[in-house]
């Protein structure tokens, strides 16, 4: 774990001395071969471009991980049927592929209760099913079913092409439940999820 944390934070650092150089490079020069001050609309122009190319990345990156059954959809943000919402921590409001095991997981704080130790419930099954189709505008859906001990469910995540921000709604098949969790989806590798012991 502490090498790949090394990696990581090595590859952030390269990634932002190669974006400075990039920067530097695109900076008009004048008649001396110097840079010269950049205007407030050429600066708007950089700044757009470089959030464009990170959306792009961080968006094709995502889609593999669906492609590869290797993802974390990370919530911020859940809702309920009825579409009432609630803030929850990322990193234990999960819907995950990790293989051909899926796992759903709700934490919320300051809850003692639970059955997952960390106040909610950790739900394990294996997809049935995986469909993944793109629309026209370049938007991605996958539709997949999911069975395990206690867990029948449809899950359809919806992924924008600007970026990775995702959605995953799991509608119980028995029980008529919703839930939609909100937030960015990763790879597996890129994620700080932390799943609890006690599944289902």
């Amino acid at each position: 774990m502490k090498a790949i944390k090394k990696i990581t934070i090595l590859s952030l650092f390269v990634l932002f001395v190669f974006s400075g150089q990039i920067a530097s490079a695109q900076e008009p020069q004048n008649n001396e071969g110097t840079p010269k001050e950049l205007t407030r609309k050429e600066k708007r122009a950089i700044k757009k471009k470089q959030k464009e190319e990170a959306e792009k990345l961080a968006f094709e990156k995502a889609a593999n991980a669906l492609e590869n059954n290797r993802w974390v959809l990370e919530a911020n943000t859940v809702y309920d049927k009825r579409g009432r919402s609630m803030q929850v921590t990322s990193n234990t409001n999960f819907v995950m592929t990790k293989g051909e095991e899926v796992y759903v997981q709700l934490a919320f704080q300051n809850v003692m209760i639970g059955p997952n130790g960390i106040g909610g419930i950790t739900l394990k099954g294996r997809p049935t099913k995986k469909e993944i189709t793109k629309d026209k505008h370049g938007n991605i859906t996958l539709n997949m079913s999911v069975i395990g001990n206690a867990l029948t469910v449809d899950i359809q995540v919806n992924l924008t092409k600007d970026g990775n921000y995702a959605d995953a709604t799991v509608n119980a098949i028995t029980r008529g439940q919703r839930v939609r969790f909100s937030g960015n989806l990763y790879d597996i590798s890129d994620s700080t999820y932390y799943k609890s012991g006690m599944d289902f």
